[in-house]
């Protein structure tokens, strides 16, 4: 009996930690980042500065447009874009999504936390 309750406790703390694998930010709301022409967009237009060795934590909201515009005027409906990497991020600073691998459905708003401490400029 014993062992089935350990088995029990053990499963609901691994639902517990799935169920918030992807809760490390809140995007903003529409009223926090608008989207008046419905092109996308992300907030906030710039991220606050690293320091070397001091923690560092950065919410960035971005929500995909439904419609992409090629160059040549071409237009393309989109579902969802699959964010690959934020770049220029200095060493010791990773980010997460708050979607699943990364892919956020066009006209919803998602989130980006950057954090951890920076070890070079």
């Amino acid at each position: 009996m014993k062992m089935r309750n350990a088995i029990l406790l053990f499963a609901a703390f691994l639902l517990f930690l799935s169920l918030d694998a992807f809760t490390q930010c809140e995007p903003m709301t529409s009223e926090e980042c608008p989207d008046p022409e419905n092109n996308g967009q992300v907030c906030p237009d710039s991220l606050e500065i690293a320091f070397i060795n001091q923690f560092y934590s950065q919410v960035a909201t971005i929500k995909p447009p439904a419609v992409y515009i090629t160059p040549d005027s071409v237009e393309i409906n989109l579902l969802h874009v699959k964010l690959m990497e934020v770049g220029n991020l200095p060493e010791g600073i990773g980010w997460q999504s708050n979607s699943p691998d990364s892919i956020f459905v066009a006209g919803e708003y998602y989130c980006v936390l950057m954090e951890g401490t920076p070890v070079e400029a």
